[in-house]
């Protein structure tokens, strides 16, 4: 059951507008195949579903796709840079659609739980201590990471902890994987807006060598939501790998995360593809 955190702070007064939400808040099952998201729970929204309906049409009428997922049925990983959090998170489902598929996303467990505390080591890590995505300690979640928590847990996002391990998710993954469903993960630990390769993580090289047989596609995407009508996002997919076609001296975590690294640069604008291959040149 989805814990009712929606409500407005005592002592204060609703906005108009939130009734207008709430009315068109009420719980109504959509079809995963509708959306490109795995719907695993019956509580998402009809605002919720034609908000991801939106703006998966807007990403494909303003995205220039080259290669597809070819995966009608069974499990897959799909790998993919991290530049944005909305054209990021939108275009794996839009992708998994095309083949009438849907795609369970991976993502920080402070999306999935508003009231969490993201690890002030990650944050000072990743530059996003004074990010809009993450409160300050002791701060209340806000209305918007409510709803937005809500809608999350519906489309069966799988939470994951950052900057330790966390088993739980792991099983989730593979529980997803073992029924078949496609996997989305970033491979990277936090937004890129230079949309560089730094700070690559080998999650998804580590979840193909625990599922050496399950294929893995690496999705390259140069977008972003402010951008988006001025310049039309380039995703690229490349051809599906799984661990045990990769060849021997590609099969450590660092490696295979070096491998899928080079596919993302293959495709990305020429300035950041030579910075990938002088700092590969330098080790």
């Amino acid at each position: 059951m989805i814990r009712q955190d929606s409500e407005p702070s005592r002592g204060k007064t609703p906005h108009r507008f939130h009734g207008l939400v709430d009315r068109f808040n009420k719980p109504l099952p959509y079809g995963s195949e509708h959306l490109g998201i795995q719907v695993e729970m019956d509580t998402l929204t009809p605002l919720a579903a034609l908000t991801t309906f939106a703006i998966i049409a807007m990403l494909e009428v303003r995205s220039d796709i080259h290669g597809a997922l070819n995966r009608k049925t069974g499990a897959a990983i799909v790998g993919f840079n991290h530049q944005d959090s909305i054209v990021d998170t939108f275009t794996i489902p839009l992708l998994a659609r095309r083949e009438k598929r849907s795609v369970r996303m991976v993502a920080k467990h402070t999306l999935v739980d508003p009231h969490a505390q993201e690890d002030p080591e990650v944050l000072s890590r990743t530059g996003k201590m004074g990010d809009w995505l993450n409160r300050k300690p002791g701060e209340p979640p806000s209305r918007f990471a409510l709803r937005q928590a809500e809608f999350y847990r519906a489309v069966g996002v799988i939470p994951i902890h950052r900057g330790k391990p966390d088993s739980e998710a792991i099983r989730n993954i593979e529980g997803a994987l073992a029924k078949g469903q496609l996997v989305g993960m970033s491979l990277q630990e936090t937004r890129r807006p230079a949309n560089d390769l730094l700070d690559m993580k080998p999650g998804v090289a580590m979840l193909a060598r625990r599922n050496p047989d399950v294929p893995v596609y690496v999705v390259s995407i140069n977008g972003r939501l402010k951008t988006l009508f001025s310049k039309r996002a380039q995703v690229h997919v490349s051809e599906p790998f799984t661990w045990n076609t990769l060849p021997e001296e590609h099969r450590t975590f660092k490696k295979a995360t070096v491998y899928m690294a080079g596919e993302l640069a293959r495709t990305l604008p020429d300035a950041l593809k030579t910075k990938w291959m002088e700092a590969q040149q330098a080790k």
